[in-house]
């Protein structure tokens, strides 16, 4: 049954064409995936259909939202600036400690994200009691609270935990190294052998 959306049910959406962002008004329901949408603004009256990947936010929160997008995109020129590359060993590395650290705090393309409490429990395990973590430039807080840090921030947090808390990250990586050495004693896998004497 299709689903009906009262008039102030705007969204803010992004076509496939164009990045730029449009205003559109839910109509219904049409399948799985597929809304029919009707476009306030850019082409206004426009009726036409739109996935939900398509649907970012309500309008109400579009504002919120860019200013989100636009410290996340300064915080990556930052990290490239300061020499992140995405799949670095270092970075790698970074995101097993956090990771491991038994945190709610996730690691990914150069964007470490966690609540305010959970960074502070990292900080206080980690014995970095004097930092404070709102005042790290670049850094931002995101719609529902979780505070992103920029990846030299996170490297000095990781290096700090494995200093006052080594045998949970040491777990995972003989972990890992095991696993990599039994691939790399398997049929064709040799190759694999001096990567692992690094």
């Amino acid at each position: 049954m299709p689903i009906s959306f009262p008039v102030k049910n705007m969204r803010f959406a992004r076509s496939e064409s164009s990045l730029a962002p449009h205003r559109i008004k839910l109509l219904k329901h049409v399948r799985m995936r597929k809304w029919q949408a009707k476009w306030i603004k850019p082409n206004a009256g426009l009726i036409d259909y739109v996935s939900t990947e398509q649907i970012l936010v309500p309008w109400k929160e579009q504002t919120a939202f860019l200013k989100e997008e636009r410290d996340r995109q300064v915080m990556w020129e930052h990290n490239l600036k300061r020499g992140f590359e995405g799949l670095f060993s270092i970075t790698l590395a970074v995101y097993t400690v956090i990771e491991n650290a038994g945190e709610d705090i996730h690691a990914g393309e150069g964007d470490i994200a966690g609540t305010l409490s959970d960074w502070k429990g990292l900080k206080t395990r980690a014995r970095l009691d004097s930092v404070q973590l709102c005042e790290i430039s670049h850094c931002y807080t995101d719609r529902s609270g979780r505070l992103h840090l920029p990846f030299e921030k996170a490297l000095d947090l990781a290096r700090a935990f494995c200093t006052s808390e080594p045998s949970g990250v040491l777990a995972d990586i003989k972990a890992e190294e095991r696993k990599w050495s039994f691939i790399a004693t398997g049929p064709g896998e040799e190759y694999q052998i001096p990567l692992l004497n690094i």
